[in-house]
């Protein structure tokens, strides 16, 4: 009997049919109408910090630093993705998915190491190796179009976003930033990924601990619940610290008890419980 190379069997790939649904949630890639543009100077700013590296679709790979001008390749999402390990929300009655992401960016490319000797610091036998490339801040905004912070509901059904809500609102450093002065807002959203809990009505949501925001400031203390067919907030309170985990549900007494864990710097770590009066 002759062995058979399963390497040389006579395997047959079909080309994949690319994915169009569900879209992404949240923006991929970059282009020039991508960047912040409130106002001119603005988006001016943001042109030219833009100009310094080269843009294009997801999975653009970072270029060699300083080649053809340019600091490196700027992408979106950042490196820590538009959603990381905080927990997506999935309704098992009506089949939506709810994600909460952040509008990111990330500037990287390629340098010779800093030693040829593997192990030693910043070492490597290749002759490139991976750096982060520092993106400017356009008059001290984001550089790329809000919202910074959202939720999207996906019906994992048909694959359609149901809606998207901005998720929170502006941190102080955009708030108190006088390039924006009278200028709407109500729809940026928080950088920070929005921890979520859904129920038989409900969905909560909170500003989180602003452990992964994708910029200083991000989470906060607010606490809300959505009206999860329509992302509309029908309530929202204060907690006395910012959220540090995903919310629970539990039954207790015949009673319905929302708890949630706060923490912060300068507050003790807690287990908050809600119910109806």
């Amino acid at each position: 009997m002759v062995p058979v190379n399963r390497m040389q069997a006579p395997y047959i790939f079909k080309r994949a049919t690319p994915c169009e649904k569900p879209k992404p949630f949240d923006r991929q890639g970059v282009t020039e109408d991508d960047l912040i543009d409130f106002t001119p100077a603005i988006k001016a700013e943001a042109l030219r910090i833009a100009s310094q590296f080269k843009l294009g679709p997801i999975y653009t790979p970072p270029i060699v630093a300083n080649a053809g001008g340019k600091l490196g390749t700027l992408t979106v999402p950042h490196n820590q993705g538009a959603a990381n390990w905080q927990s997506a929300a999935a309704d098992p009655e009506t089949g939506i998915l709810y994600i909460p992401s952040v509008t990111n960016w990330w500037g990287s490319a390629l340098a010779a190491p800093a030693s040829p000797t593997p192990g030693a610091r910043g070492g490597s036998d290749m002759a490139y190796v991976g750096r982060a490339a520092r993106v400017d801040a356009p008059l001290g905004l984001p550089l790329i179009k809000p919202p910074w912070g959202r939720i999207t509901a996906i019906d994992m059904n048909t694959g359609e976003h149901v809606w998207m809500v901005p998720n929170g609102s502006a941190i102080d450093s955009v708030k108190n930033n006088p390039a924006l002065a009278g200028i709407d807002l109500s729809g940026v959203g928080n950088p920070e990924r929005a921890p979520l809990l859904v129920t038989k009505t409900l969905l909560f949501s909170g500003d989180g601990a602003g452990l992964f925001s994708s910029g200083p400031g991000g989470g906060g203390k607010k606490f809300r619940a959505l009206d999860k067919k329509t992302g509309k907030t029908i309530f929202e309170m204060e907690l006395p610290a910012n959220e540090t985990g995903l919310p629970m549900t539990f039954m207790a007494g015949g009673k319905q008890y929302i708890v949630v864990a706060i923490g912060a710097r300068n507050a003790p770590a807690e287990l908050i419980a809600l119910a109806l009066p």
